[in-house]
């Protein structure tokens, strides 16, 4: 591009800059509602499926306070609304998540905006959707939900903090932290983020906003309204819980994010390589450019924080549960993409040209390529198969119509007893013996997990070995 058709290019997406991210949000909607509504539920996913649609919240509660899941009740609660708007399919069970991260994806793109300019924020927005964050925003849980509102409460921090709206941003995030805390346990650490920036600002300016920091403390005591179901789930889970904790748990968090974008980020790097030594050669100045400036002090300092997440997440697993799983960290993908702009507007020099081109990639192969590795058991099944759960064998006429069938896998259980026909979906049943499971497999989590949910599931039979026996001695 030259000077002039660059700078009216970039006058033309300051103008329409929010028409841009919605453009880009609509690519991202289309794949992301194609991919859900094609893949099978897997094991985590049907604790949500179930819970969703129990008939009333004191139900819910109930169900939570007996270790059903672990999770606070604001995800199922989401997942029942989109149930009654579109029916208990698999698109309407993941629909809260992909709007989850539609909702992070455009908060991200208002807070680095007026910081890097439209073109970077747009890089910054396409490249979550090239890590791991994407999984989880077509996966019925809520950690897309709560990535969502972390960055929603940033955004309305940094607009207090600019002087905007006042009253409307500190009701927005009041709001967004509580339901990042009503999602998940670990949305705790949505908090240092924010008073780190708050810090930094208190120590600039040398003034003390104290309606900001009563509200991040009255925000945070919505998690006292949950202790009873944190210490169900703690008495429950905690002594065999499947993934302990280990220090190599902050780098393995980072890997599993970041890993799924190394390809594309790869390309971009050897993009702006290529342009540097192309502007070298020509002697060509870095362009002019209106968002040059540094982030503010304020806002570098919570970025930061929100990268450190999987170091205090991991801390706290030892301090307190001694269980921890990668996703748990996942609300540090604010800090991480906000990066990932920052990096693009520097090492672009400012040129629109490149930035464009980077952008293009990341959209490329968001669209043509992108994470496609599928977590847990769920890889075991062919959905275009005609027969992917192998349910041909035990509809054998010779087979006693009374025989149980028991399913070996309790991983596998949720989703053979969901797409079995109809027939045979009652005879499934998975013998859980926890003592059993801990001892073999040094965990009994799903075994727990399954007796847990066994009243509020459905079809979902488990039992344990000795009412199994009982019950069943043609077997």
């Amino acid at each position: 591009m030259t000077n002039r058709s660059e700078r009216s290019f970039l006058d033309w997406l300051e103008r329409n800059g929010s028409l841009a991210a919605l453009g880009l949000l609509a690519i991202y909607l289309a794949r992301a509602i194609s991919m859900a509504g094609s893949r099978p539920l897997w094991f985590d996913e049907f604790f949500t499926f179930h819970l969703a649609r129990l008939g009333s919240f004191s139900e819910l509660w109930q169900a939570l306070l007996g270790a059903a899941d672990a999770l606070p009740p604001l995800s199922y609660l989401l997942t029942r609304a989109s149930h009654s708007l579109f029916g208990a399919g698999e698109l309407a069970t993941r629909l809260p998540s992909i709007l989850g991260l539609a909702l992070f994806s455009y908060c991200l793109f208002r807070l680095l905006r007026p910081r890097i300019g439209v073109l970077c924020a747009l890089a910054a927005m396409a490249f979550s959707w090239l890590t791991w964050g994407f999984e989880y925003g077509i996966e019925a849980r809520p950690y897309a939900l709560m990535t969502g509102f972390a960055a929603a409460a940033l955004l309305a921090w940094r607009e207090l903090a600019d002087g905007k709206q006042r009253r409307w941003n500190l009701a927005a995030m009041a709001l967004s932290l509580a339901g990042a805390i009503s999602l998940h346990y670990y949305a705790v650490f949505v908090f240092p983020p924010l008073a780190a920036g708050e810090a930094m600002r208190t120590w600039k300016t040398r003034k003390f906003d104290w309606p900001v920091w009563a509200l991040m403390a009255a925000s945070s005591t919505v998690l006292l309204a949950y202790l009873p179901l944190i210490h169900a789930a703690r008495d429950a889970y905690s002594g065999g819980f499947w993934s302990p904790v280990h220090e190599s748990d902050i780098l393995g968090t980072y890997l599993l994010v970041l890993l799924p974008a190394a390809w594309p980020l790869g390309i971009v790097i050897l993009l702006f390589s290529a342009a540097a030594f192309y502007f070298s050669r020509r002697d060509t100045a870095t362009q002019p450019d209106a968002h040059g400036a540094p982030l503010p002090a304020h806002e570098t300092a919570a970025f930061l924080m929100s990268v450190a997440t999987p170091v205090f997440a991991v801390t706290l697993a030892y301090l307190t549960t001694g269980a921890y799983v990668y996703r748990y960290g996942l609300p540090m993908l604010v800090g991480l993409c906000a990066g990932f702009g920052v990096f693009v507007r520097r090492a672009s020099r400012g040129h629109a040209g490149v930035q464009a081109a980077a952008l293009a990639v990341l959209l490329g192969w968001f669209v043509l390529g992108g994470p496609r590795f599928v977590a847990g058991e769920q890889g075991r099944t062919d959905p275009t198969s005609a027969d992917p759960y192998g349910f041909a064998v035990f509809q054998n006429t010779d087979l006693p119509a009374d025989v149980p069938i028991a399913v070996s896998s309790p991983t596998l259980f949720p989703e053979h007893v969901h797409y079995a026909p109809d027939g045979l979906r009652d005879r499934l049943v998975y013998v859980a013996d926890p003592s059993a499971a801990l001892r073999y497999r040094e965990a009994d989590t799903p075994d727990r997990n399954l007796q847990g949910l066994s009243p509020w599931g459905g079809g979902s039979r488990s039992c344990p070995t000795r009412s199994f026996w009982r019950a069943s001695r043609g077997f």
